[in-house]
């Protein structure tokens, strides 16, 4: 059951991602997200062990790709419950990833902090843009339906983007 915007506006915040002290969070947050290592015909070791070197192999991608980006801790009163990887460019504001607890997703959280980055964008008159995996159905309807638009498909994720004239010429058309 999703948690409406006037309440969750005093309840969540993002906090700049502390390292070492975070990454015991991280590592089991992104643990939370390999559903699709369930079916592999590895033992726990082995999973573990991939997972491990995925998550490491991740965070060396992002580094190096969007040196200036933010990675920050999602809390809900405090409590941390997701992460939240952008980069805030002059030409556009770039969403590299949003992941929160399976216990905190369908709250509204993320559309939260979705809508934040689109105020921002508008304010700026910059795009949001970021990509979604294809098999991630329930975050792809998501984007959908909070006015996004699929610019391209690289076969493993959708491009997926939010601009400012287009919300303002669908916003229009409903007038």
């Amino acid at each position: 059951m999703s948690m409406e915007t006037d309440e969750l506006a005093g309840r969540i915040t993002l906090r700049k991602v502390e390292l070492p002290a975070d990454e015991e969070f991280l590592r089991g947050l992104y643990k939370t997200t390999r559903d699709d290592m369930a079916s592999l015909p590895l033992d726990e070791t082995q999973k573990t062990g991939l997972i491990e070197m995925q998550f490491t192999a991740q965070a060396q991608s992002y580094s190096s790709r969007h040196p200036g980006a933010d990675h920050y801790i999602v809390q809900l009163d405090g409590k941390a419950v997701g992460r939240y990887f952008v980069d805030r460019q002059p030409g556009e504001i770039l969403g590299i990833d949003l992941a929160l607890l399976p216990e905190y997703r369908s709250l509204g959280i993320g559309s939260f902090i979705i809508r934040s980055e689109f105020a921002l964008a508008a304010e700026t008159n910059r795009a949001f843009t970021f990509e979604v995996l294809r098999s991630n159905e329930r975050a792809f309807q998501l984007y959908l339906r909070l006015g996004c638009i699929v610019t391209g498909d690289t076969g493993t994720h959708y491009l997926i983007a939010w601009r400012p004239s287009d919300h303002q010429t669908r916003t229009a058309g409903r007038d």
